[in-house]
């Protein structure tokens, strides 16, 4: 694959057969974004890329099979003899409004790949959508009108790469991809290490939005976090509690509220460092 760089700044993409014959003419974008149509000018009139250099007739509909008009490699465009299967292709795309009777269409779906809905939050990586509210990033594809959930995951790059080993496994060599250089099995390597770490991760931010619950069955009666009463009868009235990865632990206990609460403090900045919620916030300095 080759680039050439038209009259008004765009880059197009063609194949290598091509490259040289394409260079003979001077190639304008009729619009300024990737559904443009690529043209020249030929005594007067315009003539497209897909009619002078892949020979399509002017009379069939095209479409790019990755959504990206610039994109003019021979195996990147598709042609359409009825309007039926063109606006079908288009619907499956998102470029209309779907059609309840659509048909689906393998080429034509992979330039849906990575179109996430209107009221997510988008990633700068396909298929990867933010959930800011848990500092999340989800990654999801769609193939033959299924929704595949591929996981939550810590780190967006991670999302990514989990996005694009699905995206082979569903459209092959040609999906399109966050990252292209890396091969199925690089990504299944690194995506098993990576598996790893992000339970691990996970566990631990769970943990944090977790501090200072108090053990099942017990009421919370403290104005502090982590402390509760101790059972009747007990010369010390207040009691401290932390969860740290599933564990809890028992701080002890106490005479009075305050030293629970700061016992809580102690334990809390030794497992959760700057990340800890505490009772008496801690002057940085």
């Amino acid at each position: 694959m080759k680039d050439i760089k038209t009259k008004n700044g765009y880059v197009i993409f063609v194949d290598d057969e091509h490259y040289e014959y394409a260079m003979g003419f001077h190639w304008s974008v009729s619009r300024s974004d990737k559904y443009g149509q690529v043209y020249t000018m030929i005594d007067g009139k315009y003539i497209s890329f897909k009619k002078l250099v892949l020979g399509f007739d002017t009379s069939l509909r095209t479409l790019s099979k990755n959504g990206n008009n610039l994109d003019l490699r021979k195996e990147n465009v598709v042609a359409f003899d009825t309007y039926g299967e063109y606006f079908r292709a288009m619907h499956q795309m998102g470029i209309i409004r779907a059609d309840a009777n659509s048909e689906f269409n393998e080429a034509i779906s992979k330039g849906a790949q990575g179109r996430i809905p209107k009221d997510k939050k988008h990633s700068k990586y396909i298929g990867v959508t933010v959930v800011s509210t848990v500092r999340q990033y989800q990654a999801k594809i769609k193939y033959a009108n299924k929704n595949y959930h591929l996981g939550s995951y810590e780190k967006e790059k991670y999302a990514a790469m989990a996005y694009d080993k699905k995206a082979i496994e569903l459209f092959g060599s040609d999906a399109r991809r966050n990252f292209p250089r890396m091969s199925y099995k690089k990504l299944c390597e690194t995506l098993a290490l990576i598996e790893k770490e992000n339970v691990a991760i996970f566990k631990d931010n769970l943990s944090k939005r977790h501090q200072g619950r108090q053990f099942t069955g017990v009421s919370k009666r403290s104005k502090y976090v982590g402390v509760s009463p101790t059972k009747e009868g007990n010369p010390k009235p207040w009691r401290a509690t932390i969860s740290y990865q599933n564990k809890q632990h028992a701080l002890g206990s106490f005479y009075t509220e305050v030293d629970a609460a700061a016992a809580y403090d102690n334990k809390a900045m030794e497992l959760y460092g700057e990340n800890a919620r505490l009772n008496f916030p801690r002057k940085s300095g």
